[in-house]
């Protein structure tokens, strides 16, 4: 597909949520890694997942974004082939290699996070930060996580602060890249 896009980048129709989204951020990613230009991208915002499906499954479009909860089980009949998957490293029990893998350095996370303002106090800060780090330790938390097949990225106050920042620079370059920003 990459190879595709970057011979003849209008043939390759990339389909995901609304313009500026992850799914077209992650299409995005993906074009420039592979050494495509990002702004020959023809990215066709189509909706949800429902939406998306018969038209990927029809050939109207090349490759899909989507999360995989909204397409696990058309991978598992055979309707849908998973290309790779955006993560930094292989998930647990799925058999799909990431880009990297593949020699596709891109990666993007569908993250949460916990925020308070700017100008809470420091014996509130330290308090949220020390429940949230003893909620992550339960084991409730660790049967949330799995029961909806979810991975623990918990990171505390400082490094996610650090990774907030690094990934708005990242992905602002990208969304101007795509003409959004």
């Amino acid at each position: 597909m990459v190879s595709k896009f970057k011979q003849d980048p209008g043939s390759v129709t990339w389909g995901g949520f609304a313009h500026g989204s992850p799914d077209h951020v992650l299409c995005g990613l993906v074009a420039k890694a592979g050494g495509g230009d990002v702004k020959k991208m023809n990215y066709i915002p189509v909706g949800t997942g429902g939406e998306m499906l018969p038209l990927v499954m029809n050939g109207k479009i090349t490759v899909a974004t989507g999360g995989l909860n909204e397409v696990a089980s058309q991978f598992k009949v055979g309707k849908l082939r998973p290309i790779g998957i955006s993560s930094p490293e292989r998930l647990p029990g799925i058999d799909i290699p990431t880009f990297r893998e593949q020699g596709v350095d891109a990666t993007l996370v569908n993250w949460r996070g916990l925020m308070a303002p700017p100008n809470v106090s420091a014996e509130d800060k330290q308090a949220l930060e020390a429940a949230v780090a003893k909620l992550v330790q339960s084991e409730s938390w660790k049967k949330l996580l799995q029961e909806r097949e979810r991975v623990d990225l918990y990171m505390p106050s400082a490094p996610f602060g650090a990774f907030i920042k690094e990934e708005q620079a990242r992905i602002t370059a990208i969304l101007k890249e795509l003409g959004l920003g």
